[in-house]
């Protein structure tokens, strides 16, 4: 069986009227297509969660997941941008 990767996009960078959304949201995507074969390969997050880094330099984004195994399906809970989050904290 093949494992899913369930993004919900319906707030997606389009809303938010970022430079290039199509671009970069298939850019996203492509880069969560990894959590097909490697759902383990984000960094350990709280709670079960996984964090998974893609992009490049103002270009990055981090994306909040949990790899649930009974369902061989990882769900990405949350999307920001890398320089967004670093500031939060």
């Amino acid at each position: 069986m093949k494992r899913r990767v369930f993004l919900d996009t319906e707030k997606s960078l389009a809303s938010y009227q970022v430079e290039y959304a199509e671009l970069r949201i298939r850019e996203i995507i492509e880069a969560l297509n990894v959590l097909e074969h490697n759902p383990m390969i984000g960094r350990p997050s709280t709670n079960g969660k996984r964090e998974l880094v893609t992009g490049r330099r103002s270009h990055s984004y981090v994306a909040l997941y949990r790899n649930v195994v009974d369902v061989d399906m990882a769900f990405v809970l949350a999307l920001g941008s890398q320089k967004e989050i670093g500031d939060a904290k």
